[in-house]
């Protein structure tokens, strides 16, 4: 019996199962089906009871799944768990603020991380919002899409990961961006 099986057995049974719902999720998410994983991560975490690396979990997934109302407060209920990795559900609760439009939330993020540790203010999130890229759509997902792809082709990577996340912000869906923002 393979692992996926045995999971979606157990929740055949026991559908509020936090444990086989964190690991359909972490499995979902991981061949990736972030949006598929959406469901299973909410199930867990809905008792309450999960751990803080659980919340984290789902809060990553609602950050790839582009959910970032759940990913603020999945990462919200990590910290208050005692996060396992503080300083990335600051920088990803941070980014997610941001995408929401909730700078100083953003901000507050980034600086806990930033305090946490100080390299961080090189990280790609804290730097596109110093340069604004979160304030909305500005232009269009083709044209930062392209201007992706050619700092990319410079060697630049962060501004074509700020490019591309620039894209997404103006279609969110679409494919060449993600790619370039998360390559495989």
């Amino acid at each position: 019996m393979d692992t996926d099986s045995f999971y979606g057995d157990i929740l055949f049974f026991l559908p509020d199962n936090v444990n086989a719902n964190v690991k359909l999720g972490r499995r979902l998410l991981k061949d990736g089906f972030a949006d598929l994983a959406v469901t299973y991560f909410d199930r867990g975490m809905a008792s309450g009871t999960a751990k803080a690396g659980s919340f984290e979990s789902a809060g990553r997934n609602a950050y790839f799944a582009q959910d970032y109302a759940h990913c603020v407060a999945y990462y919200s209920k990590a910290l208050e768990k005692g996060a396992d990795d503080a300083t990335e559900a600051h920088l990803k609760r941070g980014e997610c603020h941001a995408f929401l439009g909730h700078k100083a939330d953003a901000d507050q993020d980034f600086k806990a991380a930033i305090a946490a540790q100080s390299g961080i203010k090189w990280a790609y999130s804290v730097r596109m919002l110093e340069d604004g890229i979160f304030g909305g759509c500005r232009g269009s997902a083709a044209s930062k899409t392209e201007s992706g792809r050619r700092n990319l082709e410079k060697g630049k990577a962060y501004e074509a990961y700020r490019d591309a996340t620039a894209a997404l912000l103006c279609a969110p869906t679409d494919i060449a961006a993600q790619q370039l923002r998360h390559p495989a």
